[in-house]
């Protein structure tokens, strides 16, 4: 055999190893991820012997039903929070999340669903039943209106999320035409802004300040208010012109003193603010079962960033979730 030839057989043979070798990593080592991608297609492809789940709010209303390809999503200010599943552009929200108790999938459901199967009944997928109060989540869809930006409704006795509303949004179920319009809107609809979009919390961050007074027992001080005050070379203003005069924490709160609370943060010290922040749960992720933003809760570096920080300027970034 020429020596061409066997050169050639030779680089064939590499070639067809190279390829073997790399379906067999793809096939093994990373079929697991591969599995929970939520952009595999497959995961979401119909199966004609399995009924969908619904997703229902807390009163048992049905907000999405249907099979993958002809899903119904009957509450457009959910779209963020219950996403979408669909066999071209995966899943998204709590079709993602739920996506092996929709579709039938989970451990827990196979003995069920054998057994309907036996009796010639359609196998089907399980319920997820949220906390979402259909009546507070409209109601937040028309406080919003048309302007962008976020509304979280919690129980205040355990935390349940009662409304989570993004404005604007996308439409669901997506269409190629709809999913390239809104991929490529400057307002970014697809953005979670309720969990994912960063926000400085402004005055809402003074309850945290003041909380972290009384903890280390400085909330019985008094300050004179003249309606400005200049902290490490940074003027501060109060939205009264004037001022407030004199005032303690109380009152301070109550009318949303500026003045009162730069001097206060600076009392309590960079490191001091910055632990209570964290003790509150910022510049953390919250446990929700939807990935959510952690913020942003920095050191401050200097006495102006600190009474920045103590009145929710500053490099402080925070989610609509993390301040409810």
């Amino acid at each position: 055999m020429p020596v061409e030839a066997r050169r050639l057989l030779v680089l064939l043979g590499l070639g067809y190893l190279a390829v073997a070798l790399g379906l067999g990593t793809v096939q093994f080592a990373y079929r697991g991820r591969l599995a929970a991608d939520p952009h595999n297609p497959r995961l979401y492809a119909p199966d004609p012997s399995v009924t969908r789940g619904g997703i229902l709010a807390c009163g048992g209303e049905v907000i999405t039903a249907g099979q993958v390809r002809e899903r119904r999503y009957r509450v457009p200010s959910l779209c963020h929070t219950v996403g979408y599943a669909s066999d071209r552009f995966g899943t998204s929200g709590l079709e993602a999340v739920y996506n092996e108790i929709l579709s039938g999938r989970d451990p827990r459901m196979v003995l069920a669903n054998w057994w309907a199967a036996l009796h010639g009944r359609a196998a089907r997928g399980g319920d997820v039943i949220t906390s979402i109060d259909l009546r507070l989540q409209e109601a937040a869809a028309r406080a919003l209106g048309p302007r962008p930006g976020a509304v979280v409704v919690l129980d205040a006795t355990d935390g349940d999320v009662l409304a989570l509303f993004s404005q604007p949004g996308f439409r669901n179920p997506p269409t190629p035409a709809s999913w390239e319009a809104d991929r490529r809107r400057p307002d970014a609809p697809f953005l979670h802004r309720a969990l994912d979009g960063l926000y400085p919390p402004g005055s809402t961050f003074k309850v945290v300040t003041a909380a972290a007074a009384l903890a280390e027992g400085i909330g019985g001080l008094e300050e004179h208010c003249t309606g400005y005050a200049v902290v490490g070379g940074r003027r501060f203003r109060d939205a009264r012109s004037g001022g407030h005069g004199r005032l303690d924490l109380r009152r301070a709160l109550a009318v949303s003193c500026n003045i009162y609370f730069t001097r206060l943060g600076v009392r309590l010290g960079a490191k001091s603010l910055r632990r209570w922040a964290r003790a509150f749960g910022l510049g953390q992720a919250p446990p929700f079962v939807l990935k959510a933003e952690a913020g942003r809760a920095p050191l401050p570096v200097d006495a102006a960033e600190t009474a920045a920080m103590a009145i929710g300027q500053g490099r402080l970034l925070v989610t609509p979730l993390q301040m409810a």
